[in-house]
């Protein structure tokens, strides 16, 4: 949304004066101070569920966002599906730790409940090693709840 200015200015003109803004570019960042309205940029975060990645990837959201009064920065986890244990539970510490809101996708769609809780169902080709347990679940264990 935000690198729309177009979509921006529509949302501010209809009465829209805050949005959050799910950034994997670093280009919401960027632009949302001069978009006029409030802003939480959720700085995406995924791992692909290899413990190997999950630190370069708590690293990269780990630097502070320049501040600016209508500027809040955020964390999204991408979702159960594609971060590890490690990651959720960093993210937890990082946005308690800095008082980060967050948002992440953990239930949308049938196969992706078909897959995390049974390993079953069209995501099961394209994704190794389901949890075997509900978003919900990964969720709380993680303690993002």
């Amino acid at each position: 949304m935000v690198e729309r200015p177009g979509l921006a200015r529509a949302l501010l003109a209809t009465g829209t004066t805050a949005v959050g803004d799910i950034d994997a570019s670093g280009t919401s960042a960027r632009l949302a101070p001069g978009l006029g309205m409030r802003v939480v940029v959720y700085r995406e975060l995924l791992d692909a569920g290899d413990p190997g990645r999950t630190a370069g990837a708590l690293r990269a959201v780990g630097r502070r966002m320049r501040a600016h009064r209508r500027v809040r920065g955020g964390l999204s986890p991408h979702a159960p599906y594609t971060t590890s244990p490690g990651l959720l539970a960093g993210a937890r510490t990082l946005a308690h730790r800095r008082n980060l809101c967050c948002s992440i996708h953990w239930a949308e769609t049938p196969e992706e409940g078909q897959w995390l809780e049974g390993a079953s169902g069209p995501l099961a080709a394209l994704l190794a090693h389901s949890p075997t347990r509900s978003g919900l679940s990964l969720l709380e264990e993680s303690g993002l709840l």
